[in-house]
């Protein structure tokens, strides 16, 4: 009984660590996608700016529209926009002069890159949690069985000491 005790807090307190790890890593990844958005908006502002009569450049770096809220959309938009920027030496050529230096290209690149890496990461969290969860659950039903099998012998066992069921914690029926 004290070794399903003792496994399922163990487990507990595993599925509360995971739980709070998973919680800070959906935190990362979201600041760190802001501080992206954030970056892109400064970027676009000059990018269309620069190619505001160019239509073959305002197509190729999809500068069109509102970048889409959905991060799978938007990632894939971005991702377009800074490497069309970085392979064509002529367009940083345009837009370096208004700010949007190489290396400003480059820090928006690296930003898709932690945000891919903390993705990855909050996706692994969410399932290590989820599996943590699964194994507290399970301990907890052992344990659930073991005391209602400890209880029926107790019963049994002091039936005619109904002060030592007392002193267990077990209601006499």
């Amino acid at each position: 009984g004290m070794i399903l005790w003792d496994t399922a807090a163990n487990l507990l307190q595993s599925q509360n660590d995971t739980r709070f790890n998973k919680a800070t890593a959906k935190k990362n990844f979201q600041e760190h996608w802001l501080d992206a958005k954030f970056h892109l908006q400064g970027d676009l502002h000059i990018a269309r700016f620069v190619f505001r009569k160019d239509d073959a450049m305002y197509s190729l770096l999809q500068l069109n529209g509102n970048f889409s809220k959905d991060f799978d959309t938007w990632y894939q938009h971005t991702k377009k926009f800074y490497f069309g920027l970085r392979n064509k030496p002529e367009l940083q050529a345009a837009v370096a002069s208004k700010g949007l230096t190489p290396d400003r290209i480059e820090q928006g690149i690296e930003r898709l890159a932690q945000l891919e890496a903390d993705r990855r990461a909050t996706q692994a969290h969410k399932g290590s949690s989820s599996d943590s969860r699964t194994q507290r659950n399970e301990a907890f039903q052992a344990l659930k069985r073991w005391m209602i099998k400890f209880r029926t012998v107790a019963r049994v066992a002091f039936d005619e000491q109904p002060n030592l069921l007392a002193s267990l914690g077990i209601p006499t029926p």
